[in-house]
């Protein structure tokens, strides 16, 4: 890697990560993302001492129950995160969620796990209060706000990869570099959880009207993504 550019990413990313403007770190943040993608250089390795094989998993400990939305929440973050989530524990004992990733994108999902699941949660709530309708329909409003997030944050991800990845020689490295990752975070996975299981999917009985509405609310929630593999912060509409 050129030295200059890795020294000009490290400073870009610290003034990013510490600085009171958040308009100032948002333009740092961007230009971090820009650069790394055009180089084809994975951002989440810059700033720090992990060597590029390693995988780690973290704990996010809760009590008897995870939040409400903890289902679309964390699939987001498995498709736009790099990162896989295991869901831990149980009602006695005291909920858990394990990060599995590089250390970098782990420390970026748990940020936006909490405000997502926030802003979700509040989105819910006044749609509730404002518009007089049934506790019922809950999980079809959540179902809506989680399809036009993701929605959102797919045609973003297409957008930015059909500007910047103008090369096929660019467009290669982008595909095997996430590749690699994902089969590495694969390895890790059956390598600590052996006895993994899948959860059975439950059914929603659909409300159209309130879908619709969490599909616009999800539509119209920012999360500021990044460059390579999408990372991002999430920050307020």
């Amino acid at each position: 890697m050129n030295d200059a550019l890795i020294q000009k990413l490290k400073k870009l990313l610290a003034l990013a990560g510490n600085n009171p403007s958040q308009q100032e770190a948002e333009a740092a943040l961007s230009k971090a993302q820009s650069l790394a993608i055009e180089n084809g250089i994975d951002l989440a390795l810059i700033g720090s001492n992990e060597p590029e094989d390693s995988i780690v998993r973290e704990d996010m400990e809760f009590g008897k129950r995870l939040p409400t939305v903890n289902n679309y929440v964390t699939n987001v973050l498995t498709k736009f995160f790099n990162v896989r989530i295991i869901t831990s524990g149980g009602r006695y004992g005291g909920r858990k969620l394990i990060f599995v990733g590089k250390q970098s994108d782990i420390n970026t999902a748990k940020y936006v796990y909490g405000w997502l699941s926030d802003t979700m949660v509040r989105c819910w709530h006044n749609y509730y209060k404002t518009n007089n309708v049934q506790l019922s329909n809950k999980q079809s409003y959540l179902f809506g706000f989680y399809n036009g997030l993701v929605s959102k944050l797919e045609s973003n991800k297409v957008s930015v990869e059909k500007e910047r990845l103008k090369t096929v020689d660019e467009q290669n490295k982008y595909a095997v570099a996430t590749v690699n990752l994902q089969k590495k975070i694969q390895s890790f996975i059956n390598d600590e959880f052996p006895r993994l299981r899948t959860g059975a999917t439950k059914r929603i009985s659909m409300d159209s009207n309130s879908y619709n509405s969490g599909l616009k609310d999800g539509i119209n929630c920012n999360i500021a993504k990044g460059g390579i593999g999408n990372r991002a912060v999430a920050q307020l509409a």
